[in-house]
């Protein structure tokens, strides 16, 4: 009996899946501060999802390194993936610093309201190109209030999600 298991066992394992590394999944973390007309938004993609990403856009192979020619590409695609738009007008980001944390590739993005942001809209498309399966997660801090926000992005979406914060 405990042969026939041990049997049973080793032929199950032969057919089974190899096993799922965390990178199946397709998800963007983003955690965006709002003080007072200066909106900093930190982006954190899987390193592999966004050289292809960049890659397409640039029209060849994509090694990710801190730089300009990177920056240059990521700003074009964040540009036309992420809307920001904050008291009905829309911003448009400056790159203010990346650079690579293990399997991940961060990003640092400055955008400039008029005045002080009371309402914004954003919506958050990054990899929906490449990816079906992909979530982006948008963390929204307002300062002075510290009051938080967590936006969900799915493959599906496509309006743009609004926040009104209080006014002091």
């Amino acid at each position: 009996m405990r042969a026939a298991a041990v049997v049973l066992l080793g032929v199950t394992m032969a057919f089974a899946p190899a096993p799922a590394t965390a990178h199946d999944v397709h998800l963007t973390y983003g955690r965006l501060v709002v003080e007072g007309r200066t909106l900093t938004l930190r982006l954190r993609l899987f390193r592999d999802d966004l050289e292809q990403a960049l890659g397409r856009l640039g029209g060849a192979p994509v090694a990710l390194a801190t730089g300009a020619r990177a920056d240059s590409l990521f700003t074009r695609y964040v540009t036309d993936r992420v809307q920001v738009v904050a008291d009905g007008r829309r911003l448009t980001g400056v790159v203010v610093a990346s650079g690579a944390d293990e399997l991940m590739w961060w990003y640092e993005v400055r955008f400039d309201a008029r005045d002080t942001v009371r309402t914004l809209r954003l919506r958050n498309g990054m990899l929906f190109d490449l990816f079906a399966d992909q979530r982006n997660i948008v963390k929204v801090v307002q300062f002075p209030s510290e009051r938080q926000y967590v936006l969900s992005f799915a493959t599906r979406d496509t309006e743009p999600q609004t926040i009104v914060f209080p006014v002091r």
